[in-house]
């Protein structure tokens, strides 16, 4: 059976009006592991889509919008995850002990490893914005 579908909740700053002309995002399931994703880009964002189907060309002959996309979200995460876990293949040794709040990248690169899932996102400190520190001061 397909995994719910999510809804996808949208922040607009205060005054802003929704547009006829685009619509909000959507995700429905097709049948299982296949999704219909509707959503539409701006035109920077479809001039980076239309040069990564170039670059691609020869590893994706058709230009398959789902192809191109799925290997730009898989290279997306990568570089995500080796900035906020510290994933690395050749992790360097740790050589000071961690000072205050720090999480030396060989913890994060045990905990990541250790807790597999999206759902190890969820569990990232939040940085704190300048002014919920000074409400609190």
């Amino acid at each position: 059976a397909p995994e719910p579908v999510v809804a996808l909740a949208m922040q607009h700053a205060p005054g802003h009006v929704e547009s006829a002309s685009s619509p909000r995002p959507t995700v429905a399931p097709l049948s299982p592991g296949r999704f219909d994703v509707r959503f539409t880009l701006d035109q920077s964002a479809h001039d980076l889509l239309r040069y990564a189907q170039a670059l691609l060309g020869h590893a994706v002959p058709s230009g398959d919008i789902a192809e191109v996309v799925k290997r730009g979200l898989a290279t997306l995460v990568e570089r995500l995850e080796k900035r906020v876990f510290a994933a690395s293949a050749r992790p360097r040794s740790q050589h000071s002990a961690a000072k205050g709040r720090h999480v030396p990248a060989e913890v994060r690169r045990t905990v990541w490893r250790r807790e597999p899932g999206p759902k190890r996102i969820s569990n990232l400190p939040r940085r704190r914005s300048n002014s919920a520190r000074a409400a609190t001061k």
